[in-house]
């Protein structure tokens, strides 16, 4: 299983999205009992291994939770692998943090793994923790900390083969320009990388850069933009993206049809969205049922969305992240319709109630178990 993941890391550049998933996902389960077996022989070298050399798969399979747990328990262990896999291993925590929406935490991974992959002089894996990064910061708005990634970043990308990874460069590069407010040159870079996604055969790739790019778009306030990126990529997404995804674009939709004050059309993406996305007391949880209160307070149902607005208040406060701008912006357009609206005591009183709902009160509320 170590041998089998550590190839697919490689052929993961070579093949489309699609046929690699298709060879390694009739081994999903072998690799669960790997590493159940590393773990009750003790053997820390092959369980750290295995952490480092199935992250892709886990991403590509759409089971990110679940190699984040592997990833995070491995760490504890790195001293029993040689530095070039404590490297591969801190990658693996930060693209599985990033994409489980623990920012933080991929943030302080992926800039250890940049000081291993400099210590060993390795431009290509160096290429992938500074995509990361470089993203990572970007969208958490920390420009002064993801000026010299970039700066690198762009010497780097000249050395790049067209492939998944450059794919993946040209579009982080563009997000940072777009949000430097270098508008042509940014639309252009981030048009280039998803070309490329398309000729490599990275629909994933596709899919996620769309969606940050619409979502860099949106924060410019360009609503209208936004949502055309958004629609134009869901008949792909039907077609042949994961459940998850197709449910985190939906929400993202909703978002920009209600900054648009299109409220009938964020009903049916809300409506639509919910089926799929893991109903799990996560962050995409969460941003869902804050749709829905953006919803109840655009309908009248102001108590219904106080209460709700509470609820996700309460998620956020404890969730280390804390919320992204996009939901922060939200926040503040739920605000301005219930304070204009709802007596002051009132509307303290209900948010202060909506902390202590639970989650299947909080569906309930938001319409998900009608």
């Amino acid at each position: 299983m170590l041998r089998r993941f550590e190839e697919s890391l490689a052929r993961w550049e070579l093949i489309s999205d699609a046929a690699w998933v298709a060879a390694y996902r009739p081994d999903t389960d072998n690799l669960r009992s790997a590493f159940e077996w590393a773990r009750s022989n003790a053997n820390w070298g092959l369980f750290v291994g295995l952490a480092a050399a199935s992250y892709r798969f886990w991403m590509e399979a759409q089971l990110g939770g679940e190699g984040l747990r592997f990833a995070e328990a491995a760490v504890a262990f790195a001293e029993h692998v040689s530095p070039s896999v404590l490297g591969r291993l801190l990658l693996a925590v930060g693209e599985l943090a990033r994409i489980n929406s623990q920012d933080l935490r991929a943030i302080e991974a992926l800039t250890q793994a940049v000081e291993q992959f400099d210590a060993e002089a390795n431009d290509e894996q160096l290429a992938h923790a500074l995509v990361l990064l470089g993203t990572t910061l970007n969208f958490a708005s920390r420009r002064p900390e993801a000026g010299p990634i970039f700066a690198r970043l762009e010497a780097l990308s000249g050395t790049l083969a067209p492939s998944k990874l450059k794919a993946w460069t040209l579009v982080s590069i563009g997000l940072w320009l777009l949000t430097g407010g270098e508008d042509v040159a940014g639309l252009a870079k981030c048009q280039a990388g998803l070309a490329m996604h398309r000729s490599c055969g990275n629909e994933r790739g596709l899919f996620r850069s769309t969606m940050y790019l619409a979502e860099m778009i949106h924060r410019k306030q360009d609503h209208e933009g936004a949502l055309t990126l958004a629609k134009g990529i869901l008949p792909n997404l039907r077609e042949r993206g994961s459940s998850h995804e197709l449910g985190a674009q939906l929400s993202n939709l909703a978002c920009y049809s209600m900054a648009l004050g299109n409220s009938e059309a964020a009903r049916d993406a809300i409506n639509e969205a919910w089926k799929y996305l893991p109903r799990d007391h996560g962050s995409w949880h969460w941003c869902i049922i804050q749709n829905a209160t953006e919803l109840a307070a655009r309908d009248g149902r102001l108590s219904d969305a106080a209460l709700l607005l509470g609820f996700v208040d309460h998620c956020f406060d404890e969730w280390p992240d804390g919320r992204q701008p996009t939901e922060a912006a939200q926040r503040e357009r739920i605000e301005a319709i219930l304070s204009a609206q709802l007596e002051p005591e009132s509307y303290a009183m209900l948010c202060g109630r909506g902390r202590s709902l639970s989650l299947f009160e909080a569906d309930v509320l938001a319409g998900f178990e009608r």
